[in-house]
């Protein structure tokens, strides 16, 4: 009964999804199907360039954003309203769908002809929406500069838009050489020594994308030798022992969960008053959106992060 109950479902789901649909599906079939392989190596195979688009992580909400006109997207995370987090916040209000957790009913409401999911994510999300008929494209998350370059041309590819992602990774290239070019003019006696700091202990070890971003900053992220395990229980004797030149606090609270410690109180923390950061009261405070950021504006995060660091080399 169980067996007969799902197939049913599944039939009266797929009629609704071909009748709701159709006027976008006729217009997906009159361009060339095509197929892509994703970051597990499944093959992905779309009839024509997708056009009920849901994107299940901020970083590939920003950048199809960027990538596809929003009439051709159903469904973006909760976090791409957030101006705290999102790069797109203002542009996300077009998209009605927003996704919050791994609610596979939600996402099936959308009756969506792609859903673009991180590789991190429960694969039994992936296995029930892939048994219902629906192309589902793993992406890698990216950890570096080079990974974001490769994350735009894979998902421009994927959504049949290469001309317009090769359009994106120009862009990005120009601000990340536009930030090159002011950085390389610190001197190395003028770089500084930095830890991120967030509620349980230090941001961006060993393989992050922000310790990436501080090397093409010119900045010295104390932490970017350390595991990511080790980085997040840091503690303030080890904070002490680093002596850092400068704290970097990013200022999304993540409703509460993110919230780290305010400027006003690192500077009247005594246990951390031998560090050359409170006796220079150099703390920087820096947009979580700037600092957590894994698509192409994580360029703009790397200008931010900079010219918060070494704010004479960047005032033009």
């Amino acid at each position: 009964m169980k067996k007969y109950i799902s197939l049913l479902f599944i039939l009266i789901y797929g009629c609704f999804l071909l009748s709701g649909c159709c006027s976008q599906t006729a217009k997906a079939d009159n361009l060339k199907s095509y197929e892509v392989i994703d970051t597990k190596g499944n093959s992905v195979k779309m009839k024509g360039k997708p056009m009920r688009i849901v994107s299940l992580t901020l970083g590939t909400d920003e950048i199809i954003m960027d990538l596809v006109p929003a009439e051709r997207i159903v469904g973006l995370t909760c976090l791409s309203d957030d101006p705290g987090i999102s790069h797109i916040s203002e542009r996300s209000k077009q998209i009605k769908g927003k996704i919050n957790g791994n609610n596979v009913e939600a996402i099936l409401a959308l009756n969506p002809d792609l859903v673009i999911i991180a590789d991190w994510w429960d694969s039994k999300v992936m296995t029930t929406l892939r048994d219902m008929g629906i192309p589902v494209y793993v992406y890698k998350t990216p950890y570096s500069l080079d990974e974001v370059r490769t994350s735009i041309k894979e998902v421009a590819e994927l959504v049949g838009e290469e001309e317009k992602g090769q359009k994106v990774i120009r862009k990005f290239a120009e601000k990340l050489e536009a930030v090159k070019k002011k950085a390389e003019k610190i001197p190395v006696s003028e770089e500084k020594n930095i830890i991120a700091l967030v509620p349980h202990g230090g941001f961006g070890a060993k393989g992050s994308m922000f310790n990436d971003m501080c090397k093409f900053a010119h900045v010295r992220n104390r932490i970017g030798d350390l595991e990511p395990q080790l980085a997040q229980t840091l503690s303030k004797e080890q904070i002490v022992a680093m002596n850092p030149d400068a704290f970097v606090i990013p200022t999304w609270d993540g409703g509460g969960m993110m919230k780290a410690a305010t400027k006003e109180e690192l500077l009247q923390d005594k246990a951390l008053a031998t560090t050359n950061a409170i006796k220079n009261k150099d703390i920087v405070e820096v947009p979580g959106r700037c600092v957590y950021t894994i698509s192409q504006y994580v360029a703009d995060g790397v200008e931010i992060l900079a010219a918060g660091i070494y704010p004479k080399y960047f005032k033009d």
